[in-house]
């Protein structure tokens, strides 16, 4: 029985406004749990230190998904939470770190490669 009801509403998800009572009941609930899982994520992500950084991202990969999906019916209510999810996400100094080895580590990578090059030997057979 669940599984026809998702299929009912996946089905539907295109037009929202037209779904019938049981529809609008799976919605409201669905709703519901996706704004408890954002509600745990955010509460793991803030509220837990000895959480690692892989484990924080996903915490905020939920928090972000649930977002979305909470505001299904209006997606464009979900674009400012995500908007401070992400850059809750990005003020965390490993996340920072990260981004720094990886743009110092692409450039510096490729200044080794030239110079590298550059000290090879040329030579003629």
């Amino acid at each position: 029985m669940a599984g026809m009801r998702t299929f009912f509403f996946a089905k539907d998800m295109n037009n929202l406004t037209c779904l019938d009572a049981m529809a609008k009941e799976s919605l409201c609930d669905a709703k519901r749990r996706f704004k408890e899982a954002r509600t745990k994520a955010a509460e793991a992500f803030f509220g837990n230190e000895a959480l690692n950084t892989s484990d924080r991202i996903l915490a905020m990969m939920v928090r972000v998904m649930g977002t979305i999906l909470e505001k299904v019916d209006n997606p464009a209510h979900a674009l400012a939470a995500c908007r401070v999810c992400l850059e809750e996400l990005h003020s965390l100094s490993a996340v920072q770190k990260c981004f720094n080895v990886e743009l110092m580590g692409g450039l510096g990578l490729g200044l080794i490669k030239m110079s590298a090059w550059k000290s090879l030997p040329l030579t003629q057979n």
